[in-house]
Parts: structure tokens; sequence; C-alpha cells
């Protein structure tokens, strides 16, 4: 899964995006993270959406980035937001290239063509591989510390304590 994130930009810049690339955002491989009504970067709605893509398993992630003038403390917070993902996902890799005109269409539009995103996640054909590929699509945080995911434990109904998803 490789997923693109625009965010702080002007909305002629959703409007161009949705002309021309338009299956990504719909498929969310690209997310559109709106200003707030002062022309901050919506943190929080940002925050939710990274956590996400960071959970469902995405192994790079490019963030197309515009803050206004005078207030470059968003990119500390959107920073501190990266480095949560990173501890809960180590080895992902995420990339902030910062814009300096928020109307850059273009150039949002050829940086997501270059990376050439994809919301799709391997599908699971094999069962006997079931915890190969929780591992590879939600990290170790899934398993908890007294052992197999296969335990007695599980099949009992109501106690699915060995699973410990997040």
């Amino acid at each position: 899964m490789r997923i693109v994130f625009v965010a702080g930009f002007f909305a002629p810049v959703l409007t161009a995006l949705e002309a021309s690339a338009k299956g990504h955002l719909d498929d969310r491989s690209v997310v559109w993270i709106p200003q707030r009504s002062n022309g901050d970067l919506n943190i929080n709605v940002f925050k939710a959406a990274f956590l996400d893509v960071v959970a469902r398993g995405t192994e790079e992630v490019p963030v197309c980035l515009f803050v206004l003038r005078g207030r470059e403390y968003v990119l500390d917070s959107l920073k501190s937001i990266v480095g949560v993902g990173e501890a809960r996902k180590p080895g992902i890799k995420v990339k902030i290239e910062q814009f300096k005109n928020a109307y850059d269409a273009r150039q949002v539009i050829s940086r997501i063509e270059d990376f050439k995103p994809n919301a799709e996640v391997a599908a699971l054909t094999d069962l006997n591989r079931l915890d190969e590929w929780i591992l590879k699509t939600h990290g170790e945080s899934c398993f908890a510390p007294e052992g197999d995911w296969r335990s007695e434990e599980i099949a009992i109904p109501g106690r699915w304590s060995s699973l410990c998803c997040s």
C-alpha cells in the first residue's frame, strides 16, 4: 500500500486533483488534508488519517505540504505525529516535502504521478501464513507476549485476550 498526503494547500489544488487524480482520491491512496478557517493545516484530520494508514500497514508515505509563512509550528506538530507513526510501525518511510506555493497543483500532481500511489493491501491466500500476514500488516503489537496466535485460548468464545490488535 502506497499512500500520498496532500496537506495545507488551497482549494484550487483540490479541484485540480479531482480532475486528474479522482480515482486516487476515491480509493484514498491520495489523502487530501484541508486547511482550517485560519489557514493552518488541519492537524487533527492529518493525525487521524496518518495514524490510520500506519495501522493499515502502509510502508511508504510522502507528504506534500504547504505551511503559511509565520506558522512553521504546524510543521513541528506534523513531525511529532509522524514520529508517533514511526514508533508504531518501525521501518515506515515518511518523506515530508514542503512546497512554497499553496496553488501549485501542477507540482503536486507531478509528485503523485511519480510516486504511483496504491491503496490495495495484499490479500491473504494461505491461512497457514496468517501469522506472517498479521505481522506484515499490523506489526508486533498484534501478538500478546504470552505467545502463539494459535493458542487454545483464542478458540474459547468471549476470550480474545491473546490478540490485542490496536
